[in-house]
């Protein structure tokens, strides 16, 4: 509900930015992502704990279920740290910090695709001398 409540303040405030004046245009802008932002996490949760309370029977899918959900969230965190940080500090701030955090989001990735990928191919290791 309160997913709802801020996806609909966001829009209410976005016609703001269409009063043309710049100086509330830019902080209307910001306000609304901060909204949208706000609403995107909260539907994120609300869908993890859906999940986790619909498989609460089995503890391990349970245990798996939040697991999976933070890291998500911790990723949507690192990805919306630009949409947080005001108008007047955001370029330059963002300058500075979005190289870093976004060659942080490519270094987890490809950690991540080559664990894969090793456990995949012991996997396959394990198939072929089993057989």
């Amino acid at each position: 509900m309160v997913a709802l409540n801020a996806s609909v303040m966001a829009s209410i405030i976005l016609c703001w930015a269409q009063l043309y004046d710049v100086k509330v245009a830019a902080h209307a802008v910001w306000l609304a992502s901060m909204l949208t932002g706000g609403a995107i996490y909260l539907m994120c949760t609300a869908f993890v704990f859906a999940v986790a309370i619909d498989i609460g029977q089995h503890f391990s899918f349970f245990v798996v279920s939040l697991v999976v959900g933070g890291v998500f969230f911790v990723f949507q965190t690192l990805v919306s740290i630009p949409l947080i940080i005001p108008p007047s500090a955001n370029q330059i701030i963002e300058r500075i910090a979005t190289p870093f955090i976004y060659l942080l989001i490519f270094y987890l990735y490809h950690f991540l695709d080559r664990l894969y990928f090793k456990l995949k191919k012991k996997e396959e290791a394990q198939k072929t001398t089993s057989s």
